[in-house]
């Protein structure tokens, strides 16, 4: 672990965060409560393990904070030499997808996916005054209290889909009107099946990322509309493509279309898609066999395209929640990539 793994009675600095809790300080896995020593007199604006928002007013230096707490939040605090005490829950280490599947080339999520990650999720903005916050973890999924609170009463859409493969290649979108939404002023944070997931509109949304050369993808999606959205449509060196519509998949010159009849997709459902190389596909664990040769328009510009065509056009309605992408064959690995990620959403 980063740092050292506290017994009763041990203690750590702790640096006042208003979006981190103190166990992701800590890089535990879990929300881990303590009792806080403060070493210089000020007030302390802190989250208790109960959920109450508290700001203790005037406490002196050398004190100890009488309940268990949290968050120390960096908006009203003004006391210093905070130190954490009493750890009430031996941690354990987290191990993510990437930890045990690793070789991604991207990867989209609004989970944690590797213990290595030590960065956002996603960058929201919200569209009340166009300011804009990096939303990270909680107990390894989104942060939908941070997120909640940057975003209460107004809605909050993607500005960047951090990659959590350590290859920077984030997904983003700098235009307004074209980002799509994770939180809705009146009814929320966006989900599918209890996960937060990137609610694209079908009208004008997308994310970008630079070309990749990919072989494998492994996608969680809710398509939202029958027609012919791309979901994803990345090209790479002029006739490379992989393209997942409504209904259909094709990597470079080989097509299938699966749920049966063209169009006939899942909608409103949570779908697991896992496409391997050339020709096979898997959605739901099962493999898809119904080719289909008819031609396809790809586009005609290098890069990954996520909730459009390749020429900015065929705009895909749904709802994305993990995307990603590897550099060899996952054919072996397929089974077991499915199944952590099939017991985190309930899929199938």
């Amino acid at each position: 672990m980063p740092i050292q793994q506290l017994q009763h009675g041990h203690g750590v600095s702790i640096t006042p965060n208003d979006n981190a809790y103190i166990w992701q300080q800590l890089f535990y896995t879990y929300k881990v409560y303590t009792t806080l020593y403060v070493g210089g007199a000020g007030d302390l604006h802190v989250l208790t393990a109960g959920g109450d928002d508290i700001t203790f007013t005037s406490v002196p230096a050398g004190s100890f904070l009488p309940v268990h707490v949290a968050k120390v939040f960096a908006s009203g605090t003004t006391a210093t030499g905070i130190i954490a005490l009493d750890i009430t829950t031996q941690p354990t280490e987290f191990t993510g997808l990437l930890d045990t599947y690793s070789g991604a080339a991207a990867a989209y999520s609004l989970r944690q996916l590797s213990s290595s990650y030590s960065g956002s999720a996603i960058r929201v903005r919200r569209s009340s005054d166009n300011a804009e916050q990096d939303i990270g973890f909680a107990s390894n999924e989104l942060d939908t209290a941070a997120l909640t609170s940057f975003c209460s009463g107004t809605n909050g859409y993607v500005t960047t889909w951090y990659d959590q493969s350590g290859n920077g290649n984030d997904a983003t979108q700098t235009t307004a009107a074209n980002q799509p939404k994770i939180y809705d002023s009146v009814s929320g944070v966006i989900e599918e099946n209890g996960k937060a997931g990137v609610d694209f509109d079908g009208s004008d949304d997308y994310l970008f990322a630079n070309q990749l050369d990919f072989d494998n993808e492994f996608i969680v999606s809710t398509t939202k509309s029958v027609l012919s959205g791309r979901m994803l449509n990345a090209r790479y060196n002029g006739n490379n493509v992989v393209m997942i519509t409504s209904g259909r998949y094709r990597r470079d010159t080989n097509d299938l279309s699966f749920n049966g009849p063209y169009y006939d997709v899942k909608i409103n459902q949570q779908t697991l898609l896992s496409g391997l190389s050339q020709t096979t596909l898997y959605q739901d664990g099962a493999l898809i066999t119904d080719f289909n040769s008819q031609a396809y328009s790809l586009g005609n510009t290098d890069g990954v395209f996520i909730g459009i065509r390749a020429d900015f056009s065929n705009e895909w309605e749904g709802v994305l929640q993990e995307l990603i992408l590897y550099t060899s064959d996952q054919s072996s690995n397929r089974s077991g990539i499915e199944t952590n990620i099939n017991d985190f959403y309930s899929i199938y």
